[in-house]
């Protein structure tokens, strides 16, 4: 229960061509943004269940399948999102950041809730795999910022660096871009990506981000852990000199700092 009435603001309405949308929904929560530029940023977090990759570094496994969302309309989720960011129980969060699983899956949906969430003053980030080019551009038009993740072809299991260089340019002037540094990340892997962002995403800031494990959570069997120290320097100059600037190097602060997943 809100402790004080007075800060909520009503949702706007959903208009009668999307009330019928629903997508599955893991969770919806307040934390603090712990990757990327915006790290440290308090947020209203919506998790989609559901993905289409099964990354070796996955940190939401529960949000892989479907499955383990509850089925939302479009207008119960603005409200309860809504209400979350005017509570009284936690720093003012002036941005909803749509994540998963893999939003990209659900594009009808998604467009049409930012769209509700901007009738409330709120901005709105997608954090997505930019693996489906198609979905992605539409959902950056809407978008105030993009934060895609650049998949190495040894942690996708598969490559799709064409497909994120099909997505990229569409989110110019909003693209924030992160490559995880794993055990299992190669060199070639890493300067592929450098130059996939110096040519598809020029402005947009690249973050490498060694695996962070979960304080206090043994490695599951089969699960990565971070790239060495030393190789993180080599791969870091590297895509310096690809990129001809400074290249952001930061961990997964909100599992260091917050101890969340």
């Amino acid at each position: 229960m809100l402790k004080d009435k007075r800060r909520l603001k009503p949702a706007i309405r959903a208009s009668s061509e999307v009330k019928n949308l629903r997508a599955p929904v893991k969770e919806v929560f307040f934390s603090f943004q712990g990757e990327g530029p915006r790290a440290g940023e308090p947020q209203i977090f919506v998790r989609f269940a559901g993905c289409n990759l099964k990354c070796g570094y996955c940190d939401t496994p529960s949000a892989r399948s479907s499955k383990s969302g509850v089925l939302t309309e479009v207008r119960s989720l603005a409200d309860k999102i809504v209400a979350l960011a005017w509570a009284a129980s936690h720093p003012r969060a002036t941005t909803v950041s749509l994540t998963g699983g893999e939003p990209l899956l659900y594009a009808d949906f998604v467009c049409a809730l930012i769209k509700e969430l901007k009738k409330n003053k709120l901005k709105v980030s997608v954090e997505t795999n930019a693996s489906l080019p198609a979905a992605f551009r539409r959902i950056a038009r809407l978008a105030d910022f993009v934060s895609a993740d650049i998949k190495a072809p040894s942690a996708a299991k598969k490559n799709l660096f064409r497909a994120h260089a099909e997505a990229f340019p569409a989110a110019r002037g909003k693209l924030s871009v992160k490559l995880v540094l794993d055990d299992k990340i190669r060199m070639g892997e890493v300067v592929a990506a450098a130059r996939l962002v110096k040519r598809f995403a020029p402005r947009a800031v690249f973050t490498l981000q060694p695996a962070t494990p979960s304080p206090g959570l043994s490695r599951k069997r089969g699960s990565r852990g971070s790239a060495a120290p030393r190789d993180i320097f080599l791969f870091a100059e590297a895509v310096r000199e690809i990129l001809g600037r400074r290249v952001s190097l930061t961990p997964q602060l909100h599992k260091l700092l917050w101890k969340v997943k």
